[in-house]
């Protein structure tokens, strides 16, 4: 459960029933969930015996990556095996849940350590503009550029926020060095 504001998951209800293990039904959700904080684990009706909706956020569907806040199993007494079992997760993903919701509170991904970027998202356009409209423009070239805007980072950092916005650095093809005389028998020969 990685961005709360601006994540491009798909949601699904499953509906796990204890006495069929087994089988598990899946639906998807007819609107977006609003809020992570209610992603839990809930009883559906007739409590542990009876029938569980899970509400599962999909990151990457393609991968399949399931993130289960499984926590209302836990607490009920289960075992981090059953639990499993139960889900269809490895044993070490539902202990690392847990774990994570004992020490954190929650079970969202955390902010991740590091210096924050030095492009801001101004500068950012402003690389995306110049590349855009002269393509052949360098990467030293841009830099020299943003430090005109107080800017200062090294152009392999240039390079790598161009890239991920799908501009990529490529070298122009080789053309043969045509003479005058070339040209006049191309031109004859067309």
């Amino acid at each position: 459960m990685r961005h709360i504001g601006g994540f491009s998951s798909m949601n699904h209800l499953f509906k796990v029933m204890p006495q069929h293990r087994n089988r598990v039904e899946v639906r998807t959700l007819t609107r977006p969930l609003q809020s992570l904080h209610f992603v839990f684990l809930q009883p559906f009706r007739g409590g542990l015996a009876g029938v569980f909706w899970i509400i599962v956020l999909l990151q990457n569907p393609s991968s399949l990556q399931l993130e289960v806040t499984n926590l209302p199993i836990y607490q009920s007494g289960k075992g981090y095996k059953a639990i499993s079992k139960a889900l269809g997760l490895p044993r070490t993903t539902v202990r690392a849940i847990i774990y994570k919701w004992q020490k954190h509170g929650t079970v969202e991904n955390l902010p991740r350590s590091g210096q924050p970027t030095k492009i801001t998202p101004r500068a950012q356009r402003q690389l995306i503009q110049e590349v855009t409209k002269d393509p052949t423009t360098t990467s030293k070239e841009l830099q020299a550029s943003l430090a005109s805007v107080k800017v200062s980072v090294h152009d392999s950092t240039i390079r790598k926020r161009l890239g991920r916005n799908g501009l990529h650095g490529r070298v122009p093809r080789r053309k043969p060095l045509l003479s005058k005389k070339n040209i006049k028998a191309r031109l004859s020969f067309a």
